[in-house]
């Protein structure tokens, strides 16, 4: 996975399923490969990883639309390799 930022647009009734499978395509990774997290409304890293996190980032990004008075609003989404640990025996 590179560094770039990239959009994607995505309707407010996307499931988790779809939006990863939006973001592994946009990024062209495997969505086994992707760890996507975000930042909430008082700053901390959530992991998205259900539907209802899903959820909270939609509204933080209906939030922006409003705050800003645009017709879209935006949200910031992290993506990350996931972290692969094994236990070798030996």
């Amino acid at each position: 996975m590179d560094s770039s930022a990239k959009i994607v647009m995505i309707p407010t009734d996307i499931d988790i399923a779809d939006f990863i499978d939006r973001v592994a395509a946009k990024f062209d990774v495997s969505r086994r490969k992707l760890k996507c997290s975000f930042r909430d409304e008082d700053g901390q890293m959530m992991d998205l990883s259900d539907q209802d996190e899903m959820e909270m980032l939609i509204e933080l990004a209906k939030e922006d639309a409003k705050l800003n008075r645009r017709e879209f609003g935006r949200a910031e989404v992290i993506l990350r390799k996931p972290l692969l640990l094994w236990d070798r025996q030996g």
